[in-house]
């Protein structure tokens, strides 16, 4: 069974740690998580932070197990049709392709580059306009 739902970070902590050793939980009314759970189990979330009419997505994952199955396009349609905003941003690291290749197939476009920001290494600020009905 698959499902993808509304969750509170802490509730899927270790697997969001798993994937993103410095995540920090964060109480702020403006940050949301959605998990992707396959009989019972977490196997992928998106994390992201509404702002008005602007989204950024913080992090997402899918368990190593379960990529290239689709599961991160689910996760990113669900999260797209969940907001009603105008314009999504994100940081993604300028060495990882295989992100910034889903990200650029979803229609974002790379806008800058932010220098040193995964410390040494370089991101790309990425952002994709959307039309709200």
């Amino acid at each position: 069974m698959r499902e993808i739902r509304k969750v509170d970070s802490y509730n899927i902590i270790d697997f969001i740690t798993h994937h993103f050793p410095n995540f920090k939980i964060s109480n702020s009314p403006f940050e949301f998580t959605y998990a992707y759970y396959l009989d019972g189990k977490v196997i992928g979330f998106i994390n992201f932070s509404l702002i008005y009419e602007k989204a950024e997505i913080n992090y997402i994952a899918v368990d190593d197990k379960y990529r290239r199955q689709g599961i991160g396009q689910e996760l990113f349609d669900y999260f797209i049709s969940n907001v009603s905003v105008d314009t999504i941003s994100l940081e993604v690291n300028c060495s990882n392709e295989k992100a910034i290749n889903f990200y650029l197939k979803n229609g974002f476009t790379k806008e800058a580059i932010r220098k040193n920001y995964y410390n040494s290494d370089d991101a790309y600020l990425m952002v994709k306009k959307l039309e709200v009905n």
